[in-house]
């Protein structure tokens, strides 16, 4: 039974140490402290500090993962670790052996030696090479030495396994030092992805010498609107105002689409201009059969016919009104009919002009090929060029957030500090969803390059674990919002003198407001996209459009940070209650003002 449940132990040991992370970060927010794990969703308070302890077993097993030739070394290194730790209390044991056991002072001594020597051993595992040798060598004196020993002529256990222990670590120095020196650093570098002007590195106690931003701290609690969103909610005003003046009734829109559905009088001008330029050509004349000369000028007298139909039917149309609108029935006929003339007659023009029509067609085909691979290459360049700068953006970052420059301290496995410290206060300004990236980095010397320099150029980085911390405002806190609205009254029909909405449902009216929101540790999903909010807000419709704004406030919900929203409100001026919606967008449509929600 004990070894069933050794093996169980041993087996969610090993488990629990595949999923190891090198850098175990502790966030500490006022007197609450939480671990953040490597494979959880890495969402930080945006307020806190950050504990980060390296963990030097696992750095060293990933550092020989990656680099094979310092396999050998590292395991040594490990191995003498793992020696020098358990003999830590050795010279304590040994001291309390050598006087009067009878004391008190002593035995208390030889058995808190005792005791962290074996929670050493046990510590680092029964397949350690320390532990093992010690169950060897306490085998060995047990078989060879305590007879002897319990006679008063031999040496003790403790005597026996300490002296053997240290010999086992004076070989393994010994190795160590005749193996190739592999010259490699190990660095750890954060880094703030920030829209607010401040991105860049961020300093970490203990592993570089960067200054410290100046204090920041994200306030919990918003309740007014910020400079920008001000300037957005004039804007948005001024939006409001333009969309509520669009009036065109829906006769005229189609009048305008008529009109715009009807033949380019420019084109047909064109045309006439090429058919008597074909006629006068002096290169060609001699070759124009009476025939073709003919229809050629029967063209154009089809086309001065068609020119003057379109004049009539476009003055028609533009001084059309309700009532008079089948009068033109006629003149779209005659429109259709002279088409059909100009078709007949270009038919017969065409088979008696058959090589020129070919040099034509070809021109033709050519003149189009090369019309659509211009456009087509400014198309290309133009999304090549707006691609080539988020690339160029993004290598930008990458490289600040690698480089390593005379700041960034440099250490081995030796000299490597235990901990870091990050203040995320003193990280610069920033607002929920910003990034923090920190990585462990492992530099190796180019072949032929000075081990010391600090060019990035002269090194091999390798990301031994990157992180991505979110920074969020948890729990319950407040934000601010701006934002487009449409508004509908519920009993529109009421209202006297208000002809805007007799014509339409909704009308447009800029609104504030001030939200409640709840931030996750748990998902970034929920942070990123989802984000909903309840709270109040004020709007000042227009439903009169009389130019001057009424007052309305209710209460609103929103989702998606803010993009949709949803209120229930009052017209405090008119004495009115109306619902609302609004979509702002983080990014621009033809007509719809730029808005990025807060």
């Amino acid at each position: 039974m004990k070894t069933a449940i050794t093996l169980l132990l041993l087996l969610v040991s090993y488990g629990m140490t595949a999923q190891q992370a090198i850098v175990n970060i502790t966030e500490k927010k006022g007197k609450k402290t939480t671990e953040i794990t490597y494979d959880g969703s890495q969402i930080v308070d945006i307020n806190a500090d950050l504990k980060l302890r390296i963990d030097k077993s696992a750095l060293r097993e990933r550092i020989g993962e990656i680099i094979p030739s310092v396999r050998q070394n590292t395991a040594l290194q490990a191995q003498i670790s793992q020696f020098e730790a358990a003999l830590r209390t050795q010279e304590q044991v040994l001291n309390a052996l050598d006087s009067n056991l009878e004391n008190v002072e002593n035995m208390e001594s030889l058995y808190e030696g005792l005791t962290s020597f074996y929670n050493t051993l046990v510590a680092g595992g029964p397949e350690t090479r320390v532990y093992q040798e010690t169950l060897s060598l306490y085998a060995n004196w047990q078989q060879n030495h305590k007879t002897a020993f319990d006679n008063g002529a031999g040496v003790s256990k403790e005597y026996y396994i300490f002296t053997n222990l240290n010999k086992d670590l004076d070989s393994l120095k010994s190795r160590l030092a005749v193996l190739p020196n592999t010259v490699y650093f190990v660095s750890m570098v954060a880094y703030l992805q920030t829209d607010l002007g401040s991105a860049g590195r961020v300093h970490i106690d203990n592993f570089d010498t960067y200054s410290e931003q100046d204090f920041y701290e994200v306030p919990r609690w918003v309740t007014t609107l910020s400079d920008d969103q001000l300037d957005r909610l004039k804007a948005i005003k001024a939006q409001a105002e333009a969309n509520n003046a669009r009036r065109a009734s829906l006769f005229e829109e189609l009048k305008s689409k008529f009109l715009a559905a009807l033949p380019e009088l420019k084109c047909v001008s064109e045309v006439k201009d090429s058919i008597t330029d074909f006629l006068t050509d002096g290169s060609i004349a001699a070759s124009i059969s009476p025939a073709v000369r003919a229809k050629a000028k029967e063209l154009i007298a089809q086309y001065e016919a068609m020119v003057t139909l379109v004049e009539t039917v476009k003055n028609a149309v533009t001084n059309l009104d309700i009532d008079s609108v089948f009068q033109i029935t006629s003149l779209i006929q005659q429109v259709k009919n002279r088409l059909a003339s100009l078709k007949e007659v270009f038919t017969d023009f065409d088979a008696l002009a058959q090589a020129i029509r070919a040099v034509a067609a070809k021109a033709e085909a050519l003149g189009k090929d090369v019309k659509a691979c211009v456009a087509t290459m400014t198309q290309f360049y133009a999304a090549f060029d707006h691609l080539a700068g988020i690339l160029k953006g993004h290598q930008n970052r990458y490289q600040d957030n690698l480089a390593l420059g005379k700041e960034v301290k440099r250490f081995t496995l030796d000299n490597l500090p235990d901990e870091g410290y990050l203040r995320l206060t003193r990280s610069g300004k920033r607002e929920d969803g910003d990034i923090l990236e920190l990585n462990l980095l492992l530099g190796i010397p180019k072949e032929g390059k000075d081990p010391t320099s600090t060019n990035p150029d002269d090194y091999e980085i390798r990301k031994l674990e990157p992180w991505s911390l979110q920074m969020q405002t948890l729990g319950l806190f407040s934000r601010t919002y701006v934002g487009l609205i449409m508004a509908d009254p519920y009993n529109a029909d009421s209202l006297s003198g208000v002809e805007a909405l007799q014509e339409r449902r909704f009308l447009y009216a800029p609104s504030a407001g001030l939200l409640l929101k709840v931030g996750s540790r748990n998902s970034r999903f929920y942070n990123d996209l989802l984000s909903p909010g309840l709270g109040v807000s004020i709007s000042t419709p227009d439903f009169d459009t009389n130019g001057d704004p009424e007052f309305g406030t209710g209460l609103v919900l929103t989702a998606f940070n803010n993009i949709l929203s949803i209120g229930i409100n009052y017209n405090i001026t008119l004495d009115v209650p109306y619902w609302s919606f609004g979509v702002n967008l983080p990014f621009s449509l033809p007509g719809i003002p730029i808005n990025r929600p807060q």
